[in-house]
């Protein structure tokens, strides 16, 4: 027997990275998957976890969504790598596209015969709002 209402439908994997990107290119911070889970709950998209966890998965090999490591998190690409500075105080994330750093590590990674696929730069500290 199967459900064909539009919450219960098996859903191809293309549907699923649909309701994930939209879900967050809307939010204005990074998400985590079981947040995703419940916003698409909201939209009656009955998701699970393991299904977010796929679909981010996917999206993470195709780069449309970067994941924030230290919080577990994900926010869509913008089309290259950038750099994401953490409030620790209010949890607020700056996502800024700067290349000298990333460069520069590439650069060290060569002088050591490293071959890098991927930098990733996440730095913590204190936003304005509250050093005030």
């Amino acid at each position: 027997m199967t459900d064909s209402s539009a919450g219960n439908a098996r859903r191809k994997p293309f549907e699923i990275d649909g309701i994930i990107t939209e879900i967050l290119s809307r939010s204005s911070q990074p998400i985590g998957a079981y947040e995703i889970a419940r916003q698409a709950r909201k939209q009656a998209h009955r998701l699970s976890p393991t299904q977010v966890y796929r679909c981010l998965d996917r999206l993470l090999a195709a780069r449309e969504v970067e994941r924030i490591v230290s919080i577990n998190a994900y926010v869509t690409a913008s089309g290259h790598e950038r750099i994401h500075l953490l409030c620790k105080t209010c949890g607020e994330v700056k996502s800024v596209d700067e290349n000298i750093p990333k460069e520069a590590l590439r650069s060290v990674a060569k002088s050591v015969k490293f071959q890098a696929s991927t930098t990733h730069i996440e730095v913590q500290g204190q936003c304005r709002s509250c050093r005030s």
